[in-house]
């Protein structure tokens, strides 16, 4: 059982979790990319940033100009 004195180190959450209470603030994404701000719950001061990965699909057009989602592997 941990200590209820120890404080939460959160990473890779979904939401904003404070460090000090584990309490999550909702609808984490209308916030800025990072800040400081104050926990709802038990009202500390605790910074967050917000990690953001981009990825992307390319695929090829045919001849009748029509996207083919269902592209083949190229062979080199």
């Amino acid at each position: 059982m941990a200590n209820p004195k120890e404080k939460y180190f959160n990473i890779d959450t979904d939401e904003v979790v404070c460090p000090y209470c584990g309490a999550e603030v909702m609808d984490s994404w209308e916030l800025p990319d990072c800040d400081d701000i104050e926990c709802w719950e038990c009202g500390k001061k605790f910074h967050y940033e917000r990690e953001v990965t981009v990825t992307y699909w390319s695929h090829r057009i045919k001849d009748d100009g029509k996207v083919d989602y269902k592209d083949e592997l190229i062979e080199q």
